[in-house]
């Protein structure tokens, strides 16, 4: 049986074929989510999903205070055969943070009792390239990566690793998208900071705390307006 599409989805495709037809060229700023929701008749909320959705498969940016723009290479993307593929990413991101909610806590809780000296100081250099990419107003979604798959390492249990490193392409693509929707990203900063201090203090609790408040407001991002 065919799954009826969803009404956000419809959105996504009406936009998509607005580029593809001209009516949005590259560079544009789109119409205010005022005028695309009477223009369109959909709910803010199916509109911002659509959105969410158009910046995860590049094809728009939004700018606190200066709006929603059309990306110099949209029309290059939506001449993809395989663009509606590259648009379902939405749905599996929440999927996959569900999943790390069951995975990381205990990760990182392990790893507070486990971790070697060598890890831990190998933890440290990769908080400070987060810090770096994000003061340089850099993408930090690889350097993001590397700091969870080397907490799950640290736990020294072959299994654990293995499903991390399992779906690595599906959390860097979550990653991504994430990083669209951030805007405190002193936030995320200081939520690896903690997490990397309670692994240095090897205190487990506190770990698996810091993890489970982290991926609380990465849930949170990806829920919010």
């Amino acid at each position: 049986m065919l799954r009826r599409k969803l009404l956000y989805e419809q959105v996504v495709e009406e936009i998509v074929q607005r580029i593809r037809s001209g009516v949005y060229k590259p560079g544009d700023r789109l119409p205010t989510e005022k005028e695309l929701v009477e223009e369109l008749g959909v709910s803010r909320n199916s509109l911002r999903e659509a959105m969410k959705c158009l910046i995860t498969a590049g094809l728009v940016t939004s700018t606190s205070g200066k709006g929603t723009f059309l990306s110099q290479k949209a029309r290059e993307l939506v001449a993809k055969e395989d663009l509606l593929i590259d648009l379902s990413v939405y749905e599996s991101v929440s999927e996959i943070i569900e999943l790390r909610h069951i995975v990381e806590p205990e990760s990182a809780f392990l790893a507070a009792q486990r971790a070697t000296p060598d890890q831990v100081e190998e933890l440290h250099g990769v908080l400070l390239s987060l810090r770096d990419r994000i003061n340089r107003k850099e993408h930090w979604e690889t350097t993001g990566l590397r700091f969870h798959n080397l907490i799950a390492r640290m736990t020294g249990n072959r299994l654990l690793i293995s499903v991390m490193e399992s779906i690595s392409k599906e959390l860097y693509k979550s990653r991504e998208y994430i990083y669209e929707l951030i805007i405190l990203q002193e936030t995320e900063w200081e939520e690896h900071r903690a997490i990397y201090e309670a692994v240095r203090e090897r205190d487990p609790e506190q770990a698996r705390a810091c993890m489970s408040k982290h991926l609380e407001t990465l849930r949170s991002y990806l829920k919010s307006d």
